[in-house]
């Protein structure tokens, strides 16, 4: 687990917001600031865009006082971006919000949350079970004595129905639901089994509710990465014995059990619900990795898996290897065949807070950042959908709305001012607030203009990690189609 505009914001709704908050659910415990996921040792390692951007000024737009003073009409990035550039460092500027307008998207558009750490661990997560443990990822924390029974009612409590129709309240239709290969097949090894159980309850709920399921392999035979949320920090021999022309038994396994997955999911039975099945999670493509072993193998398991699904829609998702959609497109063309419903897919997965460029941007550089995915993936030949994205990123907000990167390299000086790595949700300010609705707002007009669809991470956690605490804490609307802000990116394609 990888554009813009950067002032802005205005007062949180008036009373009408604070009512709609009133009635929200009550939030998940907080714990003392929003956390981070864990980043990886290799600034590759998440496709994010990291490039910086020049920026004229570091401060965003002063908070307006009152929501009825700001003109109803919405700015594109482009007129935005020029005012704000030809202003001075003073943060003078100041871009006015929308009323709540609402959006739509084409019929079919997968609009999503993921449920991790749910039915597969992980550790930063997950806290209430690794804490007092030596216990470092799953396959070490199932190797506890009190493991078992830790893990049946983890997988009873942590994720229900209430919750699923929650999501389907809020207007989102998919859930992306982790999961490891051992849930199918341990294949000898020391996992505890068992989650595949409350995968087909959470299937149940979802087909109830009106959603779509993706079907998440995200810990595969070997480990496909060496990090923790594969299940297995020790090392990655996913590719062991593998080359270009021959796979070896991780491999070959990790195929094996994805015909299982396929002949269950993939059947008629599920085929209203179960819309794609996605056969690696981040699998890296430097150290043990080769990516054009992860496309043989990919192309491998793909017809393997088409050859058992009764299903034939079914799509087949396969993570990018952090190397972006360009290098797919000739296993994409090769396997879809300029299809008008093509079936092997793309995810991407795109954070701004995964590598230590990232804490150094200004909100501004941020949005930015995200406007640009729009373009890129835009000119993708094959469907991509981002598979993983966060409200959370790393800044400093004073009260004025004027923000910088919290990289270390300053702190705050004024009365008021917020860092998200200190500050917990429940004590946000509403320029904090405001400034994390914007990066989401933009974050959500880049991927319906180009991807086929995004997932959330995640539901649970807490923080900018959490869409129950996002909306629980009214940072994010009432509902997905819910915007403040308007356009704040211009496309070029």
């Amino acid at each position: 687990m990888s554009c813009v505009i950067h002032l802005l914001l205005v007062v949180l709704l008036g009373s009408a917001t604070v009512n709609a908050q009133n009635q929200r659910p009550p939030p998940r415990p907080t714990t003392a600031a929003t956390p981070s996921k864990p980043s990886t040792s290799s600034s590759s390692s998440k496709t994010t865009s990291t490039s910086s951007q020049s920026v004229a000024t570091t401060s965003i737009a002063k908070l307006a006082t009152s929501a009825t003073s700001q003109s109803s009409s919405g700015s594109s990035f482009s007129s935005a971006w020029s005012s704000i550039t030809s202003q001075s460092s003073t943060g003078s500027s100041i871009i006015p919000a929308q009323t709540p307008s609402t959006t739509s998207v084409p019929s079919g558009y997968i609009r999503g949350v993921n449920i991790g750490a749910w039915l597969l661990l992980e550790p930063w997560m997950n806290t209430d079970l690794f804490s007092g443990t030596t216990a470092i990822d799953e396959l070490t924390f199932d190797a506890l004595p009190s493991a078992s029974s830790a893990l049946s009612n983890h997988w009873a409590t942590y994720f229900t129905e209430a919750d699923v129709e929650f999501i389907a309240g809020y207007g989102m239709n998919a859930l992306r639901i982790p999961i490891g290969f051992w849930a199918f097949d341990t294949l000898g090894t020391p996992f505890i089994s068992g989650a595949q159980a409350y995968l087909d309850q959470a299937i149940v709920w979802a087909r109830a509710s009106g959603l779509k399921v993706l079907v998440d392999i995200h810990g595969s035979p070997g480990s496909q990465n060496g990090w923790d949320h594969s299940g297995n920090a020790t090392g990655c021999s996913w590719q062991l014995g593998s080359n270009t022309t021959y796979l070896g038994d991780s491999m070959l396994n990790n195929i094996n059990v994805l015909k299982q997955v396929v002949t269950k999911y993939g059947s008629t039975q599920y085929a209203d619900v179960v819309y794609a099945i996605e056969i690696a999670n981040e699998p890296i493509s430097w150290g043990a990795n080769n990516i054009d072993v992860t496309k043989n193998w990919a192309s491998v398991a793909y017809s393997a898996m088409k050859s058992v699904a009764t299903n034939p829609d079914v799509q087949i998702l396969m993570h990018d290897g952090f190397m972006g959609p360009q290098d797919w497109y000739d296993l994409a063309s090769a396997i879809n065949s300029n299809s008008a419903s093509p079936q092997f897919a793309l995810d991407v997965h795109l954070y701004q807070n995964q590598v230590a460029s990232d804490s150094s941007l200004n909100m501004t550089q941020h949005i930015q950042n995200a406007c640009n995915w729009g373009n890129t993936a835009k000119n993708s030949l094959l469907p991509v959908y981002v598979g993983e994205f966060s409200a959370a990123v790393n800044i400093c907000v004073n009260p004025d709305g004027s923000n910088f990167g919290d990289d270390g390299t300053q702190s705050c000086t004024v009365t008021g001012c917020q860092c998200t790595s200190t500050v917990s949700i429940d004590q946000w300010s509403p320029a904090l607030k405001n400034l994390t609705r914007m990066y989401w707002e933009a974050q959500i007009q880049a991927f319906e203009h180009a991807n086929a669809g995004y997932f959330l991470w995640g539901f649970g956690a807490w923080g900018g990690w959490s869409m129950r605490d996002l909306y629980s804490y009214g940072v994010i609307g009432d509902t997905i189609n819910e915007r403040v802000y308007g356009t704040q990116c211009t496309f070029v394609v």
